[in-house]
């Protein structure tokens, strides 16, 4: 919620599993925390890119005149970064982050204004958008709440349905490059 630094809480968790090591000599246990978070961070950056086949749907997406936006849950900074790191502005029309939709009054997913937001930036009505996504709370339920035209859950395990869940994905798929292909399915219309 903004109220931490992401880096100090951090060096913190490295400080505490370091503390409880037998072998590791206190003070200096503070010096090897911060070094550890410092390649934590600069290693996870580093590994985040968009693969050359999202990057690629992406961009044929938005070439089809659809207006893409990333809706991200989690502290600012920490998404900011990654983003960052991915090249997501680059590639998609508009990014909510949803620890700056906290720090101004408002929500992150899957409360419904959030949807809303992005509906609003991408002119759209919420019944003409779509909701990708792999949190099955997030971005399933909190999109059909939302009253979305479909939701698309990127279920890369195959881990079933929370049990006893009264909200089922319009789609399920494996991998988010599957979806021009439902994006044609919808675009078809319902099956006669």
């Amino acid at each position: 919620m903004g109220q931490v630094d992401v880096e100090e809480w951090r060096t913190g968790l490295w400080l505490q599993a370091l503390q409880a090591q037998p072998s590791v000599v206190l003070e200096e246990a503070a010096a090897t925390a911060a070094a550890l978070q410092r390649r934590f961070c600069t290693s996870r950056i580093e590994a985040f890119r968009f693969l050359p086949a999202v990057a690629s749907m992406l961009g044929t997406l938005r070439s089809s005149c659809l207006t893409t936006v990333i809706i991200t849950n989690g502290h600012s900074d920490v998404q900011a970064s990654k983003l960052e790191a991915c090249g997501a502005r680059n590639l998609v029309d508009y990014v909510i982050i949803g620890g700056d939709e906290v720090a101004a009054g408002r929500y992150e997913k899957p409360h419904r204004s959030i949807y809303d937001r992005a509906c609003q930036l991408a002119g759209c009505t919420p019944d003409q958008a779509i909701m990708v996504g792999d949190n099955y709370i997030c971005d399933v339920v909190g999109g059909q709440e939302a009253g979305l035209l479909a939701t698309v859950w990127i279920n890369e395990t195959g881990k079933a349905v929370p049990e006893g869940a009264a909200v089922m994905p319009t789609f399920t798929v494996s991998s988010v490059v599957e979806l021009p292909a439902l994006i044609d399915q919808l675009n078809a219309g319902p099956p006669r």
